[in-house]
């Protein structure tokens, strides 16, 4: 069975991509999944046959949030030294 999934609210968008005749964009959004509150970031396209919410994208439920930041700084930090060694 499918667990029902309700956007909440939209909480912001990053520009991804623009030409004449299309654009993307990541959504952020705070959701709810059950009973579960989760943070939903997904591609968004805008063509002209097409304006909606791509596969792309993740779903986090709060409990792994801490995990996924840690690991985003983590993967920064990494950058950070591999720039550095140029």
């Amino acid at each position: 069975m499918r667990s029902k999934f309700k956007v909440l609210r939209e909480v912001g968008k990053i520009k991804l991509t623009e030409t004449d005749n299309s654009s993307s964009e990541l959504r952020f959004s705070r959701v709810r999944i059950g009973k579960d509150l989760a943070v939903d970031v997904r591609k968004w396209v805008k063509t002209e046959k097409y304006d909606g919410p791509t596969k792309a994208g993740i779903c986090l439920r709060e409990d792994n949030w801490e995990e996924f930041l840690s690991l985003i700084k983590k993967a920064m930090k990494s950058k950070k030294e591999i720039e550095g060694e140029k």
